[in-house]
């Protein structure tokens, strides 16, 4: 009950929010219709993803698009502090600034202070690739003081720009949809594959860390058990069963691997599994993503680590309940994921279960993740040098290959 009044009065908040800002969007118009610039004109140019690790994994393919696009354009990009560290070695952006907070609750003076250093730095154009309903973004977007601003609409955020993309389709993938913006800028349609950059001593730093824990030479599986919303999250006794299974079973070596904010889950599963498992737990994302480029197969629910596993080739196999299919599949070809299809209420993008027993989630075995596994390892021939800059980016005579070292610059 609770849950179905909350429903309503967020109807009624995102509606009203919408009738206002159409009114307001009256007194925006003469700057809402101002001229856009020519795109041989753009040389400056923000891209802001200040969510979170996931989306900014997806968002590399656009930004991509963008620079090859726009080669002797600047390309900043406006982070949030957990998602910033995966840009550092990225050669397609000249800049990243991290957006310290959240939205307009936090501080509306040091909103507007940011903003403001933000409008100074003389941007042509910003892209806000977001698809739900917050509005901070596209007021940033607003704010910058750029001629063209691009993004998507809902519940008012459309008067905050000057060209939209489609509404975003609920059957079209996250990647795609953001891809859409960076041709709405006027870049070529690009693979939407999402890409990291790892430098070779990244690699060689985690390959040395498995070693010291006695797992270079065996098949090496990675358990993430964290999740956003615990609507999301496989059952931690489940994962418990399989990790005893592929070390005592299939003589696999396993890594539970996880933030601070996921110790309290790794602490269960080795809790029930009664077994001694190796632990990587890191509030350093660089070193979380060199780890993960190292595994045979990552396992975790449909989590930013599934789409950082992508970007490095890494097989994967992963849980999806309520989250919605077509936005959030792993892309590439190395890939499982354990979907209980036949449950009316598949999808419901419900950070809590509604129905009040996780059905979605439980009715996944662990047996048949097992077997997912081992398909996975039979099938496995991928070239772990594919996180590297150079075997990315080989010919791209307008792009600097070598990768650029950078500190975010923290507004």
């Amino acid at each position: 009950m609770r849950s179905f009044v909350k429903k309503i009065v967020r109807s009624f908040y995102l509606h009203a929010r919408q009738a206002v800002l159409h009114g307001a969007g009256l007194v925006l118009r003469q700057r809402r219709l101002r001229s856009v610039p020519d795109p041989s004109k753009i040389t400056n140019i923000l891209f802001i993803r200040t969510d979170r690790i996931g989306d900014m994994v997806l968002s590399t393919a656009a930004l991509r698009a963008i620079k090859r696009g726009f080669p002797l354009a600047r390309l900043t990009v406006l982070a949030s502090l957990s998602n910033a560290p995966l840009l550092q070695h990225d050669p397609h952006v000249d800049e990243v600034i991290v957006w310290n907070e959240g939205g307009l609750g936090s501080s509306l003076v040091g909103f507007l202070r940011r903003a403001a250093r933000l409008s100074k730095i003389g941007y042509d154009a910003v892209i806000d690739p977001l698809t739900g309903n917050n509005l901070h973004t596209a007021l940033i977007a607003y704010l910058s003081g750029a001629a063209l601003r691009i993004g998507f609409p809902g519940y008012g955020r459309e008067v905050f720009f000057n060209r939209l993309a489609a509404y975003p389709d609920k059957y079209r993938h996250m990647a795609d949809l953001i891809l859409e913006t960076a041709i709405l800028l006027g870049a070529e349609s690009e693979d939407r594959t999402p890409q990291l950059c790892l430098l070779p001593a990244e690699r060689d730093w985690a390959g040395g860390w498995l070693q010291a824990h006695s797992l270079g030479h065996r098949a090496v599986i990675g358990i993430h058990p964290g999740g956003y919303y615990p609507s999301q999250r496989w059952p931690l006794d489940y994962y418990a069963q399989l990790a005893l299974a592929l070390q005592q079973d299939h003589g696999c070596g396993v890594v539970l691997i996880g933030g601070r904010g996921d110790r309290h889950l790794i602490r269960s599963i080795l809790a029930s599994s009664g077994e001694r498992f190796v632990v990587f737990e890191s509030s350093d994302l660089r070193k979380t993503v060199a780890v993960i480029s190292q595994l045979n197969v990552l396992v975790c629910n449909n989590s930013g680590p599934l789409h950082i596993a992508t970007a490095l080739n890494v097989p994967t196999l992963s849980f999806m309940g309520p989250t919605e299919k077509s936005h959030w599949m792993p892309l590439g070809n190395k890939y499982e994921v354990l979907r209980q299809d036949h449950l009316e209420c598949i999808g419901c993008n419900s950070g809590t279960c509604t129905r009040g027993d996780l059905a979605c989630m439980k009715l996944i075995k662990p047996e048949e993740a097992l077997g997912c596994i081992i398909r996975l390892l039979k099938q496995e021939t991928r070239n772990r040098d594919r996180s590297l800059v150079d075997e990315y980016f080989p010919g791209r005579e307008t792009i600097p290959i070598v990768p650029q070292t950078r500190q975010a610059i923290i507004f």
